[in-house]
């Protein structure tokens, strides 16, 4: 499931080019905040809207935000 992950989000977000460094960024995620694959890219879409996908920095302190408010599944996130 995280392979596929990897490989939609440098699709979707990244025209097929997401450089190396986010693959190491994206699997702390998953083990810091336990999050689901979903979980992962719905932030690069809440990322991607706010057009702030050019910092890392400021995507992990919304999956850290998330991640305080109880967020570690898709069906968390909708409520």
């Amino acid at each position: 499931a995280r392979e596929k992950l990897m490989s939609d989000i440098s699709k979707t977000f990244f025209q097929g080019l997401m450089s190396p460094s986010w693959y190491g960024e994206i699997d702390a995620w998953f083990e810091r905040f336990g999050f689901e694959p979903e979980v992962v890219y719905a932030l690069f879409q809440e990322c991607a809207r706010r057009s702030k996908l050019n910092s890392k920095s400021y995507i992990s302190r919304v999956a850290e935000n998330w991640s305080l408010r109880g967020i570690r599944t898709y069906q968390d996130l909708n409520q």
